[in-house]
């Protein structure tokens, strides 16, 4: 789930709680977010608040799949805009 608001500057937020595990595997699923933010964050064309909900089921999607899905998601972004 995905949560966001136009803004003056981009922030985001990754939410992340204990039902993934231990810190370790958080951190991993909070990188996997983070690289594929990166990658298309020149996407977007009015900065953004994003706050990420991820669902369990995160942990087994590839990282070529998060960042397409990220990508879509900015696209959808841009259509609001």
């Amino acid at each position: 789930m995905t949560f966001f608001s136009f803004s003056t500057e981009f922030k985001t937020a990754i939410l992340v709680g204990r039902k993934f595990g231990t810190a370790v595997e958080r951190n991993r699923i909070k990188r996997r977010f983070k690289e594929a933010i990166r990658v298309n964050i020149e996407k977007l064309v009015k900065p953004v608040h994003i706050v990420f909900l991820p669902h369990k089921e995160i942990e087994k999607v590839s990282v070529e799949k998060l960042d397409a899905e990220i990508s879509r998601l900015f696209d959808r972004i841009n259509a609001k805009a």
